[in-house]
């Protein structure tokens, strides 16, 4: 199983998947009706995006999760697991009148095809022909092929990167898709695996891990697929409610076992106390522990932290963490992982296998220009002036004004013997450096200018605090943030650092408080300091669900550990 894990995680896999509805959706209202019913906003989405959506009751208790996709302006789709869909259909159906709406479930007239990982993009590009380095969670395109409609979908729900193609079930395209895995070499996602996978990935399934009984706040599910800012829905209430003044008792989480895992569905219990219980267990790879989905109690529930605690008379020791127990590698961060392995071969004069992981970096970042730059650079001391050129002049739509890359068209266009394309370039060259010049100096005065109005204004809320501080309360909370942060602003940390000690000392889960601390301390490189702020500040934001600060502290203290 792990050389499996290790390829799948490398390169990707594929999966017929037979679990999913696919309800085609039309109507002028449908965007409005199915926003005033669920949890996420679907009014003025724009042609080819989705959102991920759920349908909850009057107290936010869980019917049903989806995601949605705009076709075009009266053509949308919905997916959902099969196993949910008939309460959200009958939801839809039962609960308008005399909207424009029509749902039609086309799942028996369909077949479903997955690719997990890195692989997805170019599979998919290799069969349709279609360019998808744009492609982001929850688009979906329509294409025609021989006559019939083709739906592709980015899903990330689904797994790492996952692309998933919904065809006719007579569509030849079958076969051209197992031709296709033979020529990528591609390992079928088995039950087994894919269940690893999921619990990796912060997955809970529908009961296995929670049910109707539990409320959205519990699973996790608002970070993605909940709005804040539109109208009433059914149960919106009581979300938001929790969103405002603080955290479910219980909710799910994860937890890494430094041995033994107990079964399905375990009670987890602390001196008396249940603290939680154990869902979904799995060996992790990864980790090469086992780890487990679990609900647990708030008190509990910070993450990094471990519990060690007794059932039947058998010892466990765990630690707590975040779901998703690690984010999946960013299309971002693997381009610049590939530019720095190809900058490495190239030092070794492996130009060859340099441009492959360089091609692969701006398929992972289409946008890369030190990735073109170095590409076209590459090429041309092999003398592949042509390619070379290409690179370039993409560079030049990328970054316009960027002179480097018409400086190296004017040399690979001289080296083909391109006199007049090669003065023409270096001429335009010569014009972008002189503008970058002037609009550089424009700029940096109209900063000086803009950055003086800042500090006078920082100045004048500094009197407003301090005066609060000194004559009408110096346990002032929102005086001794503002302060410090006014003083973090002006890039006198040691003084910043007083108020925000004063902050959280004042309210103890203020979590801008402590990301702004942990910061301040970074600045006077006070590191162990900083380390000790932020994993007390990942605490109380995690509890309190204040994820903005969290997602931040959570960096920070992984760059520092690192270092």
């Amino acid at each position: 199983m792990f050389s499996d894990y290790q390829k799948i995680k490398e390169l990707g896999a594929y999966k017929f998947i037979d679990n999913l509805s696919i309800i085609s959706v039309s109507g002028k209202d449908t965007e409005s009706y199915i926003n005033s019913q669920t949890t996420n906003e679907t009014i003025n989405l724009t042609n080819n995006k989705g959102v991920s959506n759920n349908l909850v009751d009057r107290k936010a208790h869980f019917k049903a999760h989806f995601t949605f996709h705009k076709i075009d302006d009266d053509e949308y789709i919905l997916l959902s697991e099969k196993n949910q869909v008939e309460t959200l259909k009958e939801h839809l159906e039962n609960f308008h009148f005399t909207e424009d709406f029509e749902m039609s479930d086309v799942s028996d007239q369909k077949e479903v095809f997955m690719i997990r990982g890195e692989m997805s993009n170019d599979f998919f590009e290799d069969l349709l022909k279609q360019d998808l380095s744009k492609i982001e969670n929850y688009d979906i395109l329509k294409i025609e092929n021989n006559n019939n409609k083709l739906f592709l979908i980015a899903n990330y729900e689904l797994g790492d990167n996952t692309i998933i193609l919904i065809y006719n079930k007579e569509d030849l395209i079958k076969s051209e898709i197992l031709s296709l895995i033979k020529k990528y070499n591609l390992i079928e996602l088995n039950e087994k695996l894919a269940n690893v996978f999921r619990v990796e990935e912060g997955r809970p399934e529908y009961n296995i891990d929670f049910d109707s009984n539990n409320i959205l706040p519990e699973l996790g599910f608002e970070k993605f697929s909940v709005s804040y800012s539109k109208g009433c829905y059914l149960g919106q209430e009581v979300i938001a409610r929790i969103k405002t003044y603080g955290t479910v008792p219980n909710a799910l989480c994860g937890l890494i076992f430094e041995d033994k895992v107990p079964t399905f569905n375990t009670k987890i219990t602390l001196n008396g106390k249940n603290i939680g219980t154990v869902k979904s267990t799995v060996f992790s790879p990864f980790f090469n522990k086992n780890i487990a989905l679990a609900y647990i109690n708030k008190e509990y529930r910070k993450p990094d932290e471990t519990i060690n605690f007794e059932i039947d008379n058998t010892n466990y020791s765990s630690i707590v963490k975040l779901l998703p127990f690690y984010n999946p590698v960013s299309k971002e961060d693997k381009a610049k992982d590939y530019y720095d392995k190809a900058l490495l071969l190239f030092a070794e004069n492996k130009e060859n296998e340099s441009i492959v992981l360089l091609k692969k970096a701006i398929k992972n970042k289409p946008d890369f220009s030190d990735a073109y730059e170095s590409l076209g650079v590459i090429l041309s001391r092999l003398e592949n002036y042509e390619e070379a050129i290409q690179v370039m002049t993409k560079l030049t739509e990328i970054s316009p004004n960027e002179p480097m890359a018409r400086t190296n068209l004017s040399i690979f266009y001289m080296k083909i013997g391109n006199k007049d394309e090669a003065e023409a370039q270096m001429a335009k060259a010569t014009t972008i450096k002189f503008m970058n010049a002037m609009k550089e100096n424009k700029d940096k005065k109209v900063l000086e200018a803009k950055k003086k109005e800042e500090i006078e204004a920082i100045k004048e809320r500094m009197e407003m605090f301090k005066e609060v501080l000194e004559t009408e309360d110096s346990e002032d909370l929102i005086a001794n943030y503002g302060l410090g942060k006014s003083y973090y602003d002006l890039e006198d940390y040691n003084l910043a650092i007083t108020y925000f000690q004063k902050a959280v000392e004042i309210k103890k889960d203020y979590s801008m408080a402590f990301l702004y601390l942990g910061k301040s301390l970074e600045k006077e490189n006070k590191i162990e300091e900083a380390l000790s702020v932020y994993k007390k500040g990942i605490i109380a934001a995690s509890q309190k669900g204040d994820l903005m600060p969290l997602k931040e502290m959570e960096q920070r203290n992984l760059i520092l550990s690192q270092k």
